[in-house]
């Protein structure tokens, strides 16, 4: 076959497939959107479609939502621990990381916004209530506890504002039923009252009803019940639940910059075992410089190996279970679909 030949054989092939999809599109066809290259973030190494140019560097989203929100807690002067781990957890591991999303996380607090970045601080104590299946009628209501220095005054009256947000009475001579769970990682306090709604009934109430049956336990029990449940951490006294929860509300706390590098640090790799300290902490250390430390005018980390004296690596050992359990509580509120109320008074 002539070359002349071989290219009005290609050209008429050509054509008949251009036929071919313009009469397949004209049917409603759809044709198939060209896969987009899969390349590896220069930050934190992980393969992504969407890479962004930052600083020099070619950086996923998740990663340019995490600099921003360590830069603007730096220039702002954000001290507060707690602020500074809720701020970069939700920076992270929320899909969406505006103000708007950030309300929606009824177990964080949205204490300012900062050059555009909502701050968030993990509450000690949260309260959700329970349905009846098709109806806005509560059925329970539950007490998270997230944290060992969240005090029985602290759990009661949460517990009963939530009672007057939702139009529950309560009764001090009333049945009832307490049950508490630990499965989530915190203190989970769940009240019912003696009596529930005949499934029949539901659909024809506008309100709680009323009657002692019906009443929830009263927050003065609340209170006593509480201290049972949470113990003590102490290894000389250890009893009860306080050891699984988190220590946020602790006087003793880390520096600010202490905080942010060994956030920013676990979540660039350090956490990731996988990968030897001779391989992860170079990398991450020439991360962090080019993107904190130098624009911050800070003492910057060696980039040519590490040293067991370089105290950003502890840093993010000790403050990696503190920033794992926001991340988790981000993540279940997502996968509750942020749950069936609106946040609760701070505590």
């Amino acid at each position: 076959m002539s070359d002349e030949e071989a290219n009005i054989r290609a050209r008429t092939r050509e054509g008949r497939l251009r036929a071919l999809e313009e009469g397949l599109i004209a049917a409603g066809w759809t044709p198939l959107e060209t896969a987009a290259e899969v390349k590896p973030c220069d930050a934190c190494t992980r393969p992504s479609t969407s890479l962004h140019k930052y600083a020099g560097d070619a950086i996923c989203e998740v990663c340019e939502a995490l600099f921003t929100a360590a830069n603007a807690l730096f220039d702002n002067g954000i001290t507060d621990e707690v602020e500074i781990i809720g701020t970069l957890a939700f920076a992270y591991y929320a899909p969406d990381s505006t103000l708007e999303a950030a309300n929606k996380y009824f177990r964080f607090e949205v204490v300012r916004v900062v050059d555009g970045v909502p701050v968030l601080r993990l509450r000690r104590v949260a309260a959700n209530v329970l349905y009846y299946e098709g109806s806005r009628i509560v059925r329970a209501v539950n007490v998270e506890v997230f944290s060992r220095h969240a005090d029985p005054g602290e759990v009661s009256v949460l517990y009963e504002q939530t009672l007057a947000e939702h139009g529950i009475h309560y009764d001090k001579c009333s049945g009832g039923s307490i049950k508490w769970s630990t499965n989530d990682g915190y203190l989970t306090i769940t009240v019912n009252p003696e009596q529930e709604l005949h499934p029949s009934r539901v659909s024809y109430v506008k309100e709680y009803p009323r009657g002692r049956i019906y009443s929830f336990a009263p927050p003065s029990l609340i209170r006593r019940v509480y201290p049972g449940l949470l113990g003590s951490a102490d290894p000389r006294t250890l009893v009860g639940y306080a050891y699984g929860l988190g220590d946020h509300g602790r006087h003793k706390t880390m520096t600010a910059e202490k905080t942010i590098l060994g956030c920013v640090a676990w979540l660039l790799g350090e956490g990731d075992s996988s990968q030897k300290p001779r391989v992860r902490r170079p990398r991450t250390a020439r991360v962090l410089n080019r993107h904190l430390l130098q624009p911050l005018g800070k003492t910057t980390l060696p980039e040519d190996g590490w040293s067991p004296d370089d105290t950003i690596w502890r840093d993010a050992d000790k403050v990696s279970k503190r920033l794992m359990r926001a991340g988790l509580l981000l993540q279940r509120s997502v996968t509750e679909g942020f749950g069936n109320t609106s946040p609760k008074t701070p505590v």
